[in-house]
Order: structure tokens, then C-alpha cells, then sequence
């Protein structure tokens, strides 16, 4: 029985020394030789690099992404050719990566997982292919320089009002451009190639506007207009008028848009080019910034009332004005009123304005199908008459009369839209009733004593405004 356990104990031991001494070979024939070193059998595209220090391996991976850096690359359009570096449109080498894949080989696990796949790479070698990478944001700078080589702009569809207040419509001509994202595709897909060839090809670049989307606008003749007459002796008034004209001529409201007047015509300021000319300020007519803007602002109220278009928000002034009949202007103020209406027509509203002598005229053209026979109906329900108020002066002789300010009445007022289809009366719209205050006639009599009695009797009545 001793003898037995003896003899084990014995194999056992002689076992052990085996797998030990065979441990230690393979790690003094596989393991030792090869630290600071790439593991024999890694191979670089068929090339061996087994045995080469880490530094060396680095070295050598980054010749030949010179190399690679180097190779040419030739892109045709046509009869035109463009001729690069790879390396100037971002082609590389992923050495960084190249080189974790070779060092790992043999380096993962246990040593005696590490010695197996070291004999493994002994019977068959392991070849590391290119990993080449692609700045796309470096090729696509070079694109771009081709592609304004050979960029043909597209151009816009335009509609063109004629004479005869219809329209015609000028197509659209369509662009061409390098069809840069199917370029990146072809390099990407021939990254190995030496040298790289590929040919470039062309897409049609549509316009902002075709010509489907002009005819979609709808645009064919006059759905309305209106004029008003203005006195051009008042310079500044008249020019003002002018002035917030412009802003509005040329305007497109698309349907279901809600225009507003004080959005698009912008502040009444100086830098805009506004002028000082009468305004009604707290029930009062005074010198400011952009009087005679809310003639313009009545005018187009009352070509949109012609259209039949809704109106949003409108307000009238405090005092009557002369260039419509009471209930049929809206008055806007800088920041604060506003005359706003909705394009309620299944077509677009091109709106034209026009300033000729005495005379501001807006016309609202779209579907000329959709054109109504519209009559605006307004008249005073109530009139208020004015007072005349006496205010003593010193700087006049004594007896003299100014009239500073003439009277008007006051009035209330209604307006009526009335629309016709086919002779009859389809639609009666009461609109928005309008209270004007009267605006008292002031008269200054004058106090200052004159030794010359004649005075008295060389009194007038003068208008000063």
C-alpha cells in the first residue's frame, strides 16, 4: 500500500515537471522572443511583420499610408478632368487601428491562452487588409469647387401683369449641379483603386418657384379697385402717400393669409422717409411723421370691400375725413390700429398700387372667375353739430378775427357690403358702424389795443391752416 502511494506521488511529480517544462518552452520559444514585438505570422496585406518592434510597425504602417496618400486619383465629367492626391480628398489609412488589430494577436488572455494562439499564428498566418477611412467633409470642400465649375443657376418662374390687366407666366428654367452625394458613394466604393477613377454625373436643380407653382397661384385679371383723390398742394401730405403706396405695391397674400397694413408698411419714421404733415391726434389736426398714410389705408379698405375679401380689424377716425363718404375709411395708427383683412378666395391676391397727380389707386387682381359685383352702401344716421369757440389773443389788434380751426359736424354712420351674382342679391354685409366727433370751429379774436381806430373797421376773417 506505501509502495503504491509512493509510486503515485511520484507520476504525479514527474507530470507536473513535464507540463512545466513544456509550459516553459513554449513560453521562451513563443512568448519571450516576441515582447516589445508584433507576433510572427501577422501578416500586412501578405506581408509579413511578425518580429517587428511596436515602433517599426508604426513606422511602417505610416509608409504606406504615404504611399496610399499619394496614389492618384482622376474624376471625369465630359471632357473634363480633375486630378488629385487621394490624400487630398481625405483618403487614409486607419493606422491607429491597423496597429491594435496586429498588437492584439497573441496578447489577450491567460498565458496559456496567449501560447496557444502563438502557435496557432506559427501554422497559419493572420493578414491585416487596409482599413481605409474617408473624410467626407474634405472630399465634399473639393466637390464643391468642381461643382461651381460647372453650376448652371436654375431660375425662377415669374407671372408678368400686361397692359390689358391679365396675366402671362414666364417658366422656370431648371439648374444643373455636380451630383455631389452619388460622387462620395463612387470614391467611397473604389477606395483601393490605383489609381482611383471615377466619373462624375449631374443632377437638375429645381427653381425656389416653378412654373406648376406660378399656375397654382391662380392669377388671371381684376377682382378690384378703388381711387381716391388727394390735394397735391400738400406737399409733404402728398408725398407721404407716396411713400406708404410703395411699401404695399407689388404684395402677394396667399390664401387663407391675413394681411396687416401695420406690418407691412412698416413704422412711419423719418428714416423711413416719412415727412411732418396733418394728422389726427386726440381729436385734433396736427403736424406729425407720416400724415396722409391713412388715405392710403382707406383706399385699399374700400378696393378690399370691391373684392369681397374679410375684414379682420378696421377702425374709423375720431373726425371725418373728406376723401370718402362717412363709414367707409380706416384709419391706422404707428404701433396701435391696424387694418388687417383675410384672403378668403382659393387663389392668391396680387395687390398693385398706383399714385398718378392728385389721384392713389390700389387694384386687387387674383382669380378673375372669382370676381363679384359688389356695391358698398354707407349713409348718416345721426348728425352733431359743432360749436364755435371764441378764444381771446393779445397778438392780434383788437377786434381782428382768425379762424384757427374750421367746424365740421359730428356723425354717426353705416355701411352696407351688398353682393350680386346673376342680377340678384346673394349677400348684404352690415359693416361696422363709424362715430365721428365734431370738431369745434375756433376763432381768435384779437385784444391788443391800436391807437389807430381804423383798426376795427380793417377787421377779416382769415383761414390760417
Amino acid at each position: 500500500m506505501k509502495k503504491t502511494y509512493i509510486v503515485l506521488i511520484a507520476t504525479i511529480a514527474l507530470v507536473v515537471m513535464l507540463l512545466a517544462g513544456m509550459v516553459g518552452f513554449s513560453y521562451y520559444t513563443y512568448i519571450k522572443p516576441y515582447r516589445g514585438k508584433i507576433a510572427y505570422g501577422v501578416t500586412v496585406e501578405g506581408k509579413p511583420v511578425g518580429g517587428m518592434t511596436f515602433k517599426e510597425f508604426k513606422s511602417y504602417l505610416e509608409e504606406l499610408n504615404n504611399e496610399l496618400q499619394n496614389q492618384p486619383v482622376v474624376l471625369t465629367l465630359g471632357n473634363k478632368t480633375w486630378t488629385y492626391k487621394k490624400g487630398d480628398l481625405g483618403i487614409s489609412l486607419n493606422t491607429a487601428e491597423m496597429y491594435q488589430k496586429a498588437y492584439k494577436l497573441g496578447r489577450q488572455g491567460s498565458l496559456l491562452k496567449q501560447i496557444r494562439e502563438r502557435r496557432q499564428l506559427n501554422e497559419e498566418a493572420v493578414d491585416i487588409k487596409y482599413l481605409i477611412q474617408l473624410d467626407e467633409e474634405k472630399l465634399s470642400a473639393k466637390l464643391d469647387q468642381i461643382n461651381k465649375e460647372i453650376y448652371v443657376e436654375p431660375k425662377n418662374a415669374e407671372f408678368r401683369l400686361l397692359p390689358s390687366e391679365t396675366f402671362t407666366i414666364i417658366p422656370h428654367k431648371t439648374g444643373i449641379a455636380l451630383d455631389s452625394d452619388q460622387a462620395v458613394k463612387d470614391v467611397r466604393a473604389n477606395l483601393l483603386e490605383n489609381p482611383l477613377k471615377v466619373g462624375l454625373k449631374l443632377k437638375e436643380v429645381l427653381p425656389d418657384k416653378t412654373t406648376e407653382d406660378i399656375k397654382k397661384m391662380r392669377l388671371t385679371g381684376l377682382l378690384a379697385s378703388f381711387t381716391t383723390s388727394f390735394d397735391v398742394r400738400k406737399v409733404n401730405r402728398s408725398y407721404n402717400i407716396g411713400v406708404a403706396a410703395g411699401k404695399l405695391n407689388g404684395i402677394l397674400i396667399a390664401p387663407g393669409e391675413v394681411f396687416s397694413f401695420n406690418k407691412t408698411v412698416g413704422p412711419r419714421s423719418a428714416k423711413e422717409g416719412y415727412k411732418n404733415a396733418p394728422v389726427i391726434i386726440r381729436d385734433q389736426l396736427v403736424e406729425a411723421l407720416g400724415g396722409g398714410v391713412c388715405q392710403v389705408s382707406t383706399t385699399l379698405y374700400n378696393a378690399v370691400l370691391l373684392a369681397d375679401l374679410t375684414i379682420v380689424e378696421r377702425h374709423n377716425h375720431s373726425l371725418p375725413v373728406a376723401y370718402v363718404p362717412p363709414g367707409r375709411d380706416a384709419t391706422v395708427t404707428d404701433g396701435g390700429k391696424d387694418f388687417k383683412f383675410k384672403n378668403n378666395l382659393p387663389c392668391y391676391l396680387y395687390i398693385k398700387s398706383y399714385v398718378n397727380g392728385n389721384r392713389i389707386t390700389f387694384k386687387i387682381f387674383g382669380d378673375a372667375s372669382l370676381k363679384k359685383h359688389v356695391v358698398i352702401k354707407s349713409w348718416v344716421t345721426k348728425t352733431i353739430p359743432y360749436k364755435t369757440i371764441i378764444v381771446k389773443d393779445s397778438s392780434l389788434p383788437e377786434g381782428k378775427k382768425v379762424v384757427k380751426q374750421e367746424g365740421a359736424p359730428g356723425k354717426y354712420a353705416k355701411a352696407q357690403r351688398i353682393v350680386y351674382q346673376n342680377g340678384r342679391v346673394v349677400k348684404v354685409e352690415n359693416l361696422r358702424d363709424s362715430y365721428y366727433k365734431p370738431m369745434n370751429e375756433i376763432i381768435l379774436v384779437g385784444t391788443r389795443k391800436v391807437p389807430n381806430s381804423s383798426a376795427k373797421e380793417s377787421s377779416v376773417t382769415e383761414n390760417v391752416y
